[in-house]
């Protein structure tokens, strides 16, 4: 893989403004020589990864002046620390271009190295003839190059405009370009784009492709979207595109639950019913400490949706009562709890309970 898509896969994974911050500088590292990108620039970026500069600057804004100041301050201290100033200078001045923060008609020279250009301009010419030496930093070719790609040029779409666009699409019949557009837009940190992108290949019948889904939708998680969490959270829970993994599942439906979310409840509830039926099997049907939390967690969690009319939920709390008798010796009390949801999942038409209930027959129940 060369380097501008390594850069492009971090970007799919982390967002462009976390490359600089998070990955950024391991790729300096896997990477020897790529066109944008001088050794000297190489150093300097590692420096200031690591004195934490690096992140100030993909943090700076047209709008707030200190950043300025913050360009001063930086091209001073790192001369300081034994760079060279027009090596550092150069490297500012591509960032903050390709960042949209300065365009090419902004002076830099005149802004930051009015002293170091006038200092030099002022060694008259040698015995050889030759002539005074220029040093002032070339103004760098108007091109795309590696930080406009990393930061995203000043004049393309926002996020908002892109899934703007993705929607606008959608609503034509543009199966395709509503396909890039959601892409671009999820690319800059559109949680609702992660989201559409992550059904689309989690459902879509002719492009269904659950490791997209799981790409997309972990995209969406790193981005706040508690909805992906969900999705996420059952894609591991029922091994789709991922190792089936009830642990990992419920780290995914655990904040969403906790706001209220009843697929996630219902995640949290069934992962921990599954989770205590592993526990019996290792343990021979004995009661460990791991059994009976994941019991009461799936009872407590499973409640919620139940109480809330969901088939599924009382039909699975049916099962959690039954499952977890023999272990607590109050027979009579969970049958009869288990059969009471149960019954109600059977009359909304669940074929499941239906059949769990003619399964053990009425004088189980009832004896």
């Amino acid at each position: 893989m060369d380097f501008v898509a390594c850069i492009k896969q971090f970007a799919d994974e982390f967002g462009t403004e976390k490359i600089a911050q998070r990955s950024f500088l391991g790729v300096l590292e896997d990477y020897q020589a790529f066109e944008d990108v001088s050794p000297s620039f190489r150093l300097v970026l590692k420096h200031w990864h690591e004195n934490g500069n690096l992140a100030k600057i993909s943090k700076m804004s047209v709008n707030d002046n200190q950043w300025k100041i913050d360009v001063s301050n930086i091209i001073h201290q790192t001369q300081s620390e034994g760079f060279q100033k027009e090596v550092v200078s150069d490297l500012l001045h591509k960032l903050l271009l390709g960042m949209g923060i300065i365009d090419y008609s902004f002076d830099w020279n005149s802004e930051f190295c009015q002293q170091e250009k006038t200092a030099k301009e002022s060694i008259s010419t040698n015995g050889n003839g030759w002539g005074k030496t220029s040093t002032s930093v070339s103004q760098p070719e108007k091109k795309e190059n590696f930080f406009s790609r990393l930061f995203g040029r000043k004049d393309s779409p926002s996020a908002e405009e892109c899934y703007q666009n993705a929607v606008s699409a959608k609503s034509n019949g543009n199966n395709n370009d509503y396909i890039e557009w959601l892409k671009k837009a999820a690319q800059k940190g559109s949680k609702d784009a992660c989201l559409d992108l992550g059904q689309y290949y989690y459902r879509n019948s002719p492009a269904q492709d659950y490791g997209e889904a799981v790409k997309w939708f972990k995209k969406g998680v790193a981005n706040g979207n508690l909805s992906c969490s969900v999705k996420l959270g059952f894609m591991y829970a029922y091994g789709q595109g991922v190792v089936k993994d009830y642990n990992i599942a419920i780290s995914y439906f655990e904040k969403p639950a906790k706001n209220g979310n009843r697929s996630a409840q219902f995640g949290m509830g069934f992962c921990n019913y599954h989770l205590m039926v592993q526990s019996l099997k290792k343990n021979q049907n004995q009661e460990t400490e791991d059994s009976i939390r994941c019991y009461k967690e799936a009872k407590r969690w499973l409640t919620y949706v139940a109480e809330a009319g969901n088939a599924d939920a009382q039909y699975y709390l049916g099962v959690v009562y039954n499952g977890f008798e023999t272990i607590n010796g109050n027979i009579p009390t969970y049958k009869k709890e288990s059969f009471k949801w149960l019954e109600q999942a059977r009359k909304q038409g669940h074929k499941g309970a239906d059949e769990y209930i003619k399964r053990f027959g009425r004088y189980y129940w009832f004896s």
